[in-house]
């Protein structure tokens, strides 16, 4: 790129009582990078939209998976919730220390079990989080959200 990387990112795959996401790591680094069928993702869109003057790389996407115990995600009303949620869990804060202190998490993606597809994100904030499969649009609606956390508004 002319201009810089983006990222890293930390997808958190959220886990109660045997429940997991809809998306596994696969499916979601599908959404990221496409897939054998389709060269599109974020990271393409990304791409092209910039002019190439900013990527995303397949070594910028990390992944971490919190068990709530007996706490249900789904009752989280507000993406702040999840946020808070995840950054006090230890094995968030085991793989924030260690990263790189040069390359900090410039996002956390909290991917939560449950019904439905929904999706949310912390306008000007760092945390976005997605429920459901949103089968044939993934990473439309990841860069929908990613774009609230960069602050733009509808």
């Amino acid at each position: 790129p002319t201009v810089g990387w983006l990222g890293p990112f930390l997808c958190v795959m959220l886990t109660y009582k045997g429940q997991v996401s809809y998306k596994d790591e696969t499916a979601i680094r599908e959404d990221f990078f496409g897939d054998a069928n389709s060269d599109t993702g974020y990271a393409d869109m990304i791409d092209k939209a910039s002019w190439g003057q900013y990527k995303l790389r397949p070594s910028d996407v990390d992944f971490i998976t919190i068990d709530t115990g007996t706490i249900d995600s789904t009752t989280f009303s507000r993406t702040a919730q999840s946020g808070g949620f995840v950054r006090a869990d230890q094995t968030y804060k085991d793989k924030i220390d260690t990263r790189p202190s040069s390359r900090p998490y410039t996002r956390t993606l909290v991917f939560e079990p449950g019904p439905g597809d929904s999706a949310a994100a912390i306008v000007n904030g760092f945390v976005s989080r997605y429920r459901g499969s949103w089968t044939g649009k993934g990473w439309q609606v990841m860069a929908h959200e990613l774009g609230h956390n960069d602050g733009l508004f509808q």
